[in-house]
């Protein structure tokens, strides 16, 4: 199978759009969040294809200028698109000159841009194909590499969750098959955060690589064995180019009046569960009260016109644990009952010597468990009588 990394992901956030992407072949709307990171990436090759020390801070805010009324997304909550606003522009040039300012005078060496790979995975008699283009390739001073991907996501990432990331993980499988040369030693990952000028460093072990290889391989096959393609729901619906068709969304581009009309009817609904949770709750706080009556006074029966509260007293057989565990122990018998199965115990009864039965016996001891029964007159009347057994009380 051939792959991208970008669909492999899109598989795992949702398989649906997976489907409508890569089967269906469905043009995908952008969303402004996306077509702002696009804009970015383009304005990032930019200024390293002229050369950070190079180019000045005018000639990169004119391209933005220039380039800027071109950029068009579409607003789902109005259906149509529209172009990006002044504000938008003031931030992505605040943006911009923040980087620029604080990347212009590093001494590094670009050796690619969005460069292109794609990696052989052999599976028993299968070979995929995983390919991805990465942003920014450096090489830094004492013969190390590092492996740069752009993020315009408004959440700053921790060390950890960029030591995990898996995208990076296979961009370093992507270069050290075109480069062999490089060693994974002088490797290193980074995300930089656009949004807030924040580069994160992390290296991987050939453990992280192999245990890469072998995820992508599960998610692969998993890939190419489902048959029915599930929408998930998550925050990446807010970016996504499909709702109008997905069945999650699809409520959202019915007409007004359906739409009206199901939300008044959802509305109904949870209001009625709101007044059952009320309802429900009220009638414990009546029931323990009644309980409790009848516990303290000792009294088997209350009732009144509508129907009665009565006490069914009941015995079980308990034992002390803690005795009995000192007198199968010895006998290699506890460890089947440690889970103190009455039934299990009951059988280690008839195997076990006799005087070490009677002293069983004498550890037993009478639990007394109380239930209530509600009964409605009403139901009685109807011949419908229910036991309605709840919050067991201990005499």
């Amino acid at each position: 199978m051939r792959i991208s990394y970008s669909s492999l992901d899109t598989f795992l956030k949702c398989p649906l759009k997976y489907k409508f992407n890569q089967i269906d072949k469905i043009e995908e709307e952008k969303a402004k969040p996306t077509v702002i990171g696009s804009f970015f990436h383009l304005i990032m090759h930019y200024i390293y294809e002229k050369d950070i020390t190079k180019i000045s801070l005018q000639e990169i805010e004119d391209f933005i200028k220039k380039e800027f009324p071109n950029i068009q997304y579409h607003d789902f909550s109005e259906k149509i698109h529209k172009k990006l606003t002044q504000e938008d522009l003031e931030f992505i040039l605040e943006k911009t000159k923040t980087f620029y300012d604080t990347n212009k005078n590093k001494k590094t060496q670009t050796i690619s841009l969005e460069e292109k790979f794609e990696i052989t995975l052999q599976d028993k008699n299968n070979i995929h194909i995983l390919s991805g283009i990465i942003d920014r390739f450096d090489k830094l001073q004492e013969n190390n590499y590092e492996i740069i991907d752009y993020k315009t996501a408004n959440k700053l990432s921790s060390f950890n969750q960029v030591s995990q990331n898996k995208q990076l993980s296979i961009y370093g499988l992507g270069i050290l098959s075109k480069w062999p040369n490089i060693t994974l030693k002088n490797l290193k990952f980074s995300l930089y955060f656009l949004k807030h000028n924040e580069k994160i460093q992390t290296s991987r072990t050939q453990q992280d690589l192999d245990s890469t290889k072998e995820e992508i391989i599960h998610q692969i096959n998993k890939i190419e064995k489902t048959k029915a393609f599930h929408p998930n729901c998550g925050w990446y619906c807010s970016y996504c180019g499909y709702k109008h068709i997905c069945p999650i969304y699809k409520n959202e581009y019915c007409s007004s009046k359906t739409k009206e009309e199901t939300k008044q009817l959802i509305e109904e609904y949870f209001k009625i569960i709101e007044e059952k949770e009320k309802l429900e709750n009220k009638l414990d706080q009546l029931k323990t009260k009644i309980s409790n009556y009848m516990k303290k006074t000792k009294t088997l029966l209350v009732k009144s016109n509508s129907g009665f509260f009565k006490i069914n007293p009941q015995s079980t057989e308990t034992y002390n644990w803690i005795k009995v565990r000192e007198i199968l122990k010895p006998l290699k018998k506890w460890n089947k009952i440690l889970k103190v199965d009455l039934n299990n115990f009951n059988q280690i009864l008839k195997e076990i010597p006799e005087s070490e039965r009677e002293k069983i016996y004498k550890l037993k001891k009478e639990k007394q468990e109380i239930t209530i029964q509600v009964t409605n007159t009403k139901n009685i009347q109807n011949g419908q009588v229910k036991d309605n057994i709840k919050n067991p009380l201990e005499g």
